[in-house]
């Protein structure tokens, strides 16, 4: 649960330096975090947190390209900032991280459905196929 928990503000934190034009550093998008839900985020949690959101900047130009080059009939800026966020993030894990693929995906299923509005969540059959091409393109898990 922590790593799930992990991902899902390293997101918010992709979010909000993707909106803020990259004028936004780790330590400033968790304290809006912090300060808009009231919470304290404990230590281990923001460990892994920090490690995936600079992994997912530092790589950020080549993860864009990975994306951009999986998507049919479709633009990255098309995407919503949440679904950038999350689709950089699990590029990030499928590519430069030991976590397995199937794990990646689901995490990054599951945190779609949590900020999905759609009720026919086209959003979380979207990113789930994108991140089915993503993997097939890199050659993971064959």
């Amino acid at each position: 649960m922590k790593r799930h928990q992990a991902r899902l503000l390293s997101i918010i934190a992709l979010y909000q330096n993707d909106i803020n034009n990259d004028q936004i550093g780790f330590e400033q998008a968790i304290e809006l975090v912090e300060d808009y839900y009231e919470l304290k985020v404990e230590s281990d949690i923001l460990s892994f947190c920090q490690e995936l959101y600079e992994g997912t900047i530092k790589h950020l130009d080549q993860i864009d390209e990975v994306i951009k080059q999986s998507l049919f009939k479709w633009t990255i800026d098309r995407l919503s900032y949440v679904d950038r966020a999350i689709i950089r993030l699990a590029t990030f894990e499928l590519l430069f991280a030991n976590t397995p693929a199937p794990i990646v995906i689901n995490e990054a299923v599951e945190i779609t459905k949590y900020f999905c509005v759609d009720v026919e969540e086209a959003q979380v059959k979207f990113n789930n196929r994108l991140l089915d091409t993503i993997k097939e393109n890199a050659g993971i898990g064959k």
